[in-house]
């Protein structure tokens, strides 16, 4: 079994103004790091791997024997030809957009959550709110999923705690470290929240 000791994800939608990423890679792989690229595809780097959203759905599927439809994505890329139906089919419907914060999904929950009435939200904010503190980051992620919820009742969610950016990042790397436990304190103690139908995705500590 190998030991991956890098991790780094790159994403179209985040700018890379910052980052010189053919350097940064073989910066890496002259420290003999083993390096995955998440989100290669994106980018037109090998190993061209899909997203986490993607390679979660699709090992969902694998597991228990559902079919695939993958019907919206940011990048557009590889879309079902034509929405597939039945019982056995899976519906991908990724409307996420990068850059973006927890206040800017409240406004725009309408039509890119509640339109779908998914059976599953996968909410995943808090890489662009490292300024902001725990109280208003986690009353934010409170009101957003909280509208879900009255209007969806039946809808599961796992709030996924975002990775960390790097430290030497000027003006974007702060408190994102906090997150984890923000949201998993929300779980277990809002009085607000079905938290029953509510799961954290620790994906913070693993990235550390």
């Amino acid at each position: 079994k190998r030991q991956f000791n890098i991790i780094l994800e790159i994403f179209l939608t985040f700018s890379v103004s910052h980052l010189n990423v053919t350097s940064v890679l073989s910066d890496l792989q002259n420290q003999d790091r083993d390096i995955i690229l998440v989100s290669s595809g994106a980018i037109g780097v090998e190993p061209h791997a899909p997203s986490f959203a993607q390679m979660i759905t699709d090992f969902i599927a694998e597991k228990y024997g559902y079919t695939v439809s993958k019907e919206a994505d940011p990048f557009n890329r590889n879309l079902t030809e034509k929405p597939l139906s039945g019982e056995r089919v899976l519906h991908y419907i990724n409307t996420a957009v990068g850059g973006t914060d927890s206040a800017w999904g409240i406004r725009e929950l309408e039509h890119r959550v509640l339109a779908y009435a998914p059976d599953l939200m996968v909410l995943g904010f808090g890489m662009n709110e490292g300024g902001s503190n725990m109280e208003t980051f986690t009353a934010s992620i409170t009101d957003l999923v909280g509208k879900v919820q009255s209007a969806c009742p039946e809808t599961e969610t796992v709030l996924v705690a975002t990775m960390l950016p790097h430290f030497r990042v000027t003006g974007f790397y702060g408190k994102q470290y906090q997150h984890e436990d923000a949201l998993k304190d929300l779980v277990l103690n809002s009085t607000e929240l079905n938290t029953s139908k509510i799961a954290v995705a620790e994906v913070t500590s693993a990235h550390k």
